[in-house]
């Protein structure tokens, strides 16, 4: 039988601009050099606000104010012997610079503007975005402005290290 795994994601917003990473290989070496949004999997017991924090600083070095969730999607990797189904939530999230310190685990970042986005990501999680949480004119900068500044809750997030 097999298992579901939930993995959030955060997309990050500074000046008009989303962050994307470039997947540097690894684990998921079919993945690498796909670009992506900034996340991973929860670890037992976190919350999902703990979890999206934690995975964006170990990624990226940010600390980011997290609006609200976009959209959920699901993906079973096309390998049977993988018997994993993933439940990916995407979050709205704000960052206040845009100095990236990349982990191991992605080799280029880039600050990328909607064209950018529809040529880089994989076109299932663009059309997950689109039809679920985007409007045509993918008006980021609005939404997040018309946050209060905070994240889940009300407060900024946070990694638990800082």
């Amino acid at each position: 039988m097999g298992e579901f795994i939930v993995a959030v994601k955060s997309l990050i917003v500074y000046n008009k601009k989303v962050l994307l990473l470039q997947k540097s290989g690894g684990e998921w070496m079919h993945n690498e050099n796909k670009w992506e949004f900034a996340g991973g999997c929860l670890e037992f017991g976190e919350s999902l606000s703990q979890g999206l924090a934690r995975e964006v600083f170990e990624e990226t070095g940010l600390t980011v104010r997290t609006d609200r969730l976009l959209c959920a999607s699901t993906h079973v990797p096309a390998s049977p012997a993988h018997q994993k189904q993933f439940v990916f939530l995407y979050y709205l999230s704000r960052a206040d610079t845009d100095e990236v310190k990349l982990s191991g685990e992605h080799k280029n970042f880039l600050w990328a503007c909607r064209e950018q986005m529809i040529d880089l990501l994989d076109k299932p999680v663009w059309d997950d975005l689109v039809s679920n949480a985007i409007p045509d004119t993918l008006d980021i900068e609005s939404r997040v402005a018309s946050a209060n500044g905070h994240g889940l809750r009300g407060k900024p997030l946070r990694h638990a290290g800082k």
